[in-house]
């Protein structure tokens, strides 16, 4: 499975990328939406994970831009800080197939 993670926080895109790879997920990484979105017109992608709020293009802006113009568009994961029911609400109409918050636990984040 080929999983775009997209976080620009550097710690938290590190730590996602090494559990994903011990997970023997073939993963790639971005700082920000715009980042993201070129990496998924140039190759396609089984699953995205990412964060809300990025510098340039934030993941809300990606999502919706991935639902519009990515065929097929992979499954997409929105893993952020904002963790109020209404943000939850608003990813899910953005097109999110899941919805997890930070701090997270990695073995959810693997099995979503």
């Amino acid at each position: 499975m080929k999983v775009l993670i997209v976080e620009d926080e550097a710690t938290t895109r590190l730590l996602l990328l090494k559990f994903m790879k011990l997970s023997k997920f073939d993963t790639v990484d971005a700082v920000n939406g715009e980042d993201a979105l070129q990496c998924l017109v140039a190759s396609s992608f089984d699953a995205v994970v990412t964060d809300w709020m990025m510098p340039k293009m934030n993941g809300m802006e990606l999502i919706e831009k991935i639902r519009k113009t990515i065929k097929p568009a992979p499954f997409i994961l929105m893993l952020t800080a904002i963790s109020t029911e209404e943000a939850r609400r608003k990813s899910i109409e953005a097109g999110v197939d899941a919805f997890l918050m930070k701090p997270f636990d990695t073995t959810e984040v693997i099995e979503t």
